[in-house]
């Protein structure tokens, strides 16, 4: 669901002026993640709501009304904006602008250890990090919840295998979830619009399974699968299959199945309003492999190459959208350059907009984005020394700086 400027007049329900909107005194600023969800009340269940931004009034977003676990909830297109104030309008003029909400600053999430040797850590603004979880360093890995309230985990045993949990961000309401024993579980991968979690049941006989929360039905998927993904409206599931070599896509409201030839660790993200998605492919010319990055549209099923190198000097990795139409990240590798690389943002005709960071002397992985684009965490690897550690730094847009907030830290997650 796309943003729509309706010409519509707020008539008795607000005043638009050349730079004020007001509005009628109501409750108190509830806070919200850049993806919501606003839990409706009694006066506005199942009729069309729309957020309207004070700084910005002319534009309405329109809400989407979807199941959260036992309630109903609304949820926006594409991420609010950080710091901003929006106010709840119906449009029948049902609602009278008294509910109003402001998006907090996201926070890091990361794991102060190595899988299977580590626990969950949160890292706010102007606060010291926290532990989540509390297993006696057994967490292998962890993924969480666009809505930013829930972190789902799964806990290493040993030759019991593992089992999956998830907790509350404050470290309340521990939750069992699924016992993978005497099996592992991993590339997890979670959606809160279906509330299904997704993850590879290892073994003789790997497979995929998507565990619905709500009514605890599971599907199987029989496939060595890697780099599982919702899209953030919960309509599609994603995931490379090894076997095949091939990128997977679910739609799954029919669970019609696109097949799209691609390489292991060249899956790409969703794009925030869920029409497209980045992949790389692999290009042999000359007996050369060169990586290509494609944006596939889910909807006309068109298939474009961004970013190619056609000397195939350089190789895309790890590919993701930004903030800007056109312009993407991407770990660009010189071909001679050995293990080192560049974080870079690059637009569709290959030309480099800007270096983030270009240090020969770190391996660069786990790149996480915050909602609006102005940050950048990331888990870099001292390439020069044998008994080097992970560490996990943020990268700031405007001030071109840099924060290590973990000296021995991996899989960084901003959460909403």
């Amino acid at each position: 669901m796309k943003v729509k400027l309706l010409p519509v007049l707020l008539i008795s329900v607000i005043f638009v002026s050349s730079c004020n909107l007001f509005v009628r005194p109501g409750k108190t600023i509830e806070d919200i993640s850049a993806w919501g969800p606003i839990e409706t009340e009694s006066n506005d269940i199942h009729k069309q709501q729309y957020l309207v931004q004070i700084e910005n009034p002319e534009n309405k977003i329109e809400l989407k009304l979807i199941n959260n676990g036992d309630r109903e909830s609304y949820v926006p297109p594409i991420p609010l904006e950080t710091g901003e104030i929006y106010l709840l309008f119906g449009e029948d003029g049902s609602a009278d602008g008294s509910r109003k909400f402001v998006v907090r600053a996201p926070c890091l999430v990361y794991l102060n250890g190595v899988s299977g040797e580590a626990e969950v850590f949160l890292d706010c603004p102007g606060k010291n990090p926290v532990q989540i979880t509390k297993t006696n360093s057994k967490v292998m890995e962890y993924q969480i919840s666009i809505f930013g309230d829930r972190i789902f985990y799964s806990i290493f045993e040993g030759e019991n295998g593992s089992v999956l949990n998830s907790i509350k961000v404050d470290g309340s309401d521990l939750r069992h979830l699924y016992d993978c024993s005497p099996f592992t579980c991993s590339n997890l991968a979670y959606s809160p619009i279906p509330n299904k979690i997704a993850f590879v049941k290892e073994g003789a006989d790997p497979e995929i399974i998507i565990l619905d929360l709500d009514n605890q039905t599971i599907e199987k998927i029989e496939c060595a699968g890697i780099d599982l993904r919702f899209s953030p409206d919960g309509q599609y599931f994603s995931f490379f299959d090894s076997l095949t070599s091939q990128l997977n896509i679910i739609n799954l409201d029919n669970m019609e199945k696109t097949l799209i030839p691609s390489s292991s660790g060249l899956a790409g993200e969703w794009s925030n309003d869920s029409n497209a998605i980045l992949y790389g492919s692999y290009d042999y010319w000359g007996g050369i492999p060169g990586v290509h990055v494609h944006k596939f549209h889910i909807e006309s099923g068109i298939d474009m190459v961004i970013l190619s190198n056609q000397d195939q000097e350089y190789e895309f990795y790890s590919p993701s959208f930004t903030d800007v139409e056109g312009l993407y990240f991407a770990n660009v590798r010189q071909r001679n350059a050995g293990p080192s690389s560049q974080l870079c943002l690059l637009d569709d005709k290959d030309t480099i907009n800007e270096v983030i960071i270009a240090d020969p002397l770190f391996h660069y992985s786990s790149f996480s984005w915050n909602s609006g684009h102005t940050q950048l965490a990331f888990q870099r690897y001292p390439i020069n020394l044998s008994n080097g550690s992970p560490e996990i730094v943020i990268w700031d847009k405007e001030n071109k700086s840099i924060r290590i907030v973990a000296k021995k830290g991996s899989k960084p997650l901003f959460l909403p």
